[in-house]
């Protein structure tokens, strides 16, 4: 889908004689296999092999093959999304000439709620931080993968769709590389995790309860990834052993979210993204008035964050929110480890689960 959907838009780009721009939307983590380190806004190579060659490979391959080829990919990217985005980028970079298209790219992170437009804190889709700050509020998950002192890798969605609108302009067929443009905050006007999900528990400890509230325990803990196993095994001992019963079903559903969720965010959770906006901020200098972002003045981010709570509760969970509450969003690290207990919910050594949770 990352490649064939951007390869059709190109043949249809191919028709167009007056074509001004051909805006590909990647993503800031499509070079997450650099481990976090400054990522400037330019296209890094494929880490496995000519971009060219590993797409025509991949068209070929069986779906056995595939699977086993995942398993590499995985060992790279983590995630077959980023590896997927990333080669589209080296795929455009090196038909770019030959296509003659006046193509730019850019690199959105964290999309969350709105700054100012269309009003401050709208936002559509539950995805990415806004995602885990719903199943926060709802009590579906509590302890997370992460390091809270990291960057969070999120930028608001207006600051994306003015940042895309005027790389458009940058556009130019005749430059031999394509321009690239990242729109995130890591960099920039940092923000910790510690600062954004903590706003978030503040948030729902306040507010009156959402509907479909599951738990009254409202916590955002972060853990490294083995201390996660461990805790994870040391809250769920009961529940893991009584899901083995067949008749089970929804005990089985509740701790798998409770399992997977934390481990699909804490790829990026477990990295300080470091992301240059160079381009983009020289960009945003020039913009009219309708798309001058003021990004080089950054984010009022205690404002921001109480109205994008607000946004996720109003127009994600579809209930009405009342402004007039007072949250109280004084700071408290999130950050904690496992520490062994000798207590009924501890699994015994000689005991394992690990068959149990990868069934999960």
């Amino acid at each position: 889908l990352n490649c064939h959907g951007p390869l059709r838009m190109v043949k249809v780009a191919q028709g167009m004689p007056r074509l001004a721009a051909l805006v590909h939307i990647s993503t800031a983590f499509a070079n997450i296999h650099l481990g976090g380190q400054f990522t400037e806004e330019r296209i890094y190579g494929f880490p496995l092999g000519n971009a060219d060659e590993v797409f025509d490979k991949i068209e070929k391959m069986s779906e056995k093959d595939l699977i086993a080829y995942e398993c590499k990919v995985l060992e790279t990217f983590k995630n077959t999304y980023y590896a997927g985005k990333a080669l589209m980028e080296c795929l455009l970079q090196s038909r770019y000439k030959f296509w003659g298209l006046p193509i730019v790219i850019v690199r959105p992170s964290g999309i969350t709620g709105a700054l100012s437009e269309p009003v401050p804190g709208w936002v559509e889709g539950i995805a990415g931080p806004a995602a885990c700050s719903v199943v926060c509020g709802l009590g579906v998950v509590q302890e997370w993968i992460g390091d809270a002192s990291y960057a969070a890798p999120i930028v608001p969605v207006d600051w994306v769709c003015k940042t895309t609108l005027m790389a458009a302009t940058a556009a130019d067929r005749t430059l031999d590389k394509i321009p690239v443009f990242q729109s995130c905050t890591s960099s920039h006007c940092r923000l910790t995790m510690d600062a954004l999900f903590y706003s978030n528990v503040k948030y729902w400890q306040t507010v009156k309860h959402p509907k479909g509230r599951i738990s009254t325990d409202i916590r955002f803990h972060m853990y490294t990834g083995p201390d996660f196993e461990q805790r994870f095994r040391q809250r769920f001992t009961k529940e893991l052993i009584s899901s083995l019963d067949e008749n089970k079903k929804e005990l089985r559903r509740m701790l798998a979210k409770a399992h997977r969720i934390p481990h699909l965010y804490g790829v990026l959770y477990m990295l300080d993204h470091n992301l240059d906006i160079t381009n983009t901020l020289a960009l945003d200098r020039i913009a009219p008035k309708a798309l001058f972002g003021d990004m080089k003045s950054g984010i009022n981010w205690p404002a921001y964050l109480h109205e994008s709570n607000l946004g996720i509760h109003r127009y994600l969970l579809k209930e009405q929110v009342d402004r007039n509450v007072v949250v109280e969003y004084s700071w408290e690290s999130i950050q904690r480890k496992y520490t062994p207990t000798e207590n009924n919910n501890v699994i015994n050594k000689q005991e394992n689960t690990s068959t149990t949770i990868s069934r999960l």
